[in-house]
């Protein structure tokens, strides 16, 4: 039953995971296309510098959130490929436990003290 747990929870890291590479690369191609336009209206406003300055910053902006964003993308991948390359080297050396029901144990192990135990029968069945 732990091991369906395990398996339960890495399976929904790895689709977390997945879905936030995923949405990385939207961003890195929405910033590169930003920035793509960003520097075509900049050449297309020769008359206008005030407006040229302010397209350039927004270029350089989303060059520098474009170069933040594809850090966070080649973290989330290599963390990605760590899990999937690693995940069966450490399933191999891990020796089989044996699944221990805690709950049965402790009321095998419990013992009642002498004076603990009810005197009265139909104290039993609140």
């Amino acid at each position: 039953m732990a091991h369906l747990d395990k398996d339960m929870c890495r399976r929904r890291r790895e689709m977390n995971l997945a879905l936030v590479i995923a949405f990385l690369v939207i961003i890195c191609f929405g910033l590169g296309a930003l920035a793509a336009l960003a520097l075509r209206g900049a050449e297309a406003f020769d008359n206008n510098p005030d407006q040229q300055r302010m397209l350039a910053r927004l270029a350089w902006l989303s060059v520098a959130m474009l170069l933040g964003t594809m850090v966070l993308l080649v973290w989330a991948v290599m963390r990605f490929a760590r899990g999937r390359v690693f995940r069966e080297d450490q399933e191999a050396r891990r020796p089989k436990e044996e699944h221990i029901d805690a709950w049965a144990e402790a009321g095998r192990r419990f013992q009642l003290a002498p004076d603990d135990e009810p005197e009265e029968p139909d104290a039993q069945d609140d």
